[in-house]
């Protein structure tokens, strides 16, 4: 994602830590968050409901490049918008 060019006026804002997602997302307004399942300390799905907890509606996106029916469900459930695979 971070090598990826700017398009059509869409400021990307990489967070490295998990702590870091936590604070910023406490009253910023953002248009989408696009997030790995699989991240150190904290997961995806543990994130969104993080996110959700501020009342954030934004939609966000979970992907994965291991996709399990477990991790299918856990991001539904959050609320997430879309679960995209790679494999």
């Amino acid at each position: 994602m971070e090598r990826m060019p700017p398009r059509g006026g869409i400021q990307r804002r990489p967070l490295q830590r998990s702590r870091d997602r936590r604070t910023r997302c406490d009253g910023r307004q953002y248009k989408a968050i696009l997030s790995d399942i699989h991240m150190p300390r904290i997961t995806g799905t543990q994130m969104l409901e993080v996110i959700r907890s501020y009342g954030s509606t934004f939609p966000v996106v979970l992907m994965t490049g291991a996709p399990s029916i477990d991790t299918a469900q856990a991001a539904w459930s959050s609320g997430a918008v879309h679960y995209l695979t790679s494999q």
